[in-house]
């Protein structure tokens, strides 16, 4: 499960959803439902990114979450990720430096 900070991209995207359905639009398109709904019964939270209609999403993933079942999910679906992580700045606190535990 996510951590509680991950939280708002959660919140993110039903935001994005409520938008939609008022605004009688479609943003979040059947591959990036596919994409979100897997990454979250996975463990990770996600959203789509971007400007909307396209096939663009983001997953944050903690290290426990089954990326395994969630890449083969997408596989399957034609959706393909691209493996990338985040550094700091030069500079900045590493999270571990403040005591937080990311496994």
């Amino acid at each position: 499960m996510p951590r509680p900070h991950w939280a708002a991209i959660g919140h993110a995207r039903t935001a994005l959803g409520d938008l939609a359905r008022h605004a009688g639009l479609q943003i979040e398109t059947p591959a990036l439902t596919t994409l979100c709904d897997t990454a979250t019964a996975a463990g990770a939270a996600a959203k789509s990114s971007g400007a909307g209609g396209g096939d663009c999403g983001i997953v944050l993933a903690p290290a426990g979450a089954d990326i395994h079942r969630m890449l083969t999910e997408w596989e399957r679906n034609d959706i393909r990720h691209l493996d990338l992580t985040v550094q700091p700045a030069s500079g900045a606190i590493d999270e571990r430096e403040r005591g937080e535990q990311w496994g």
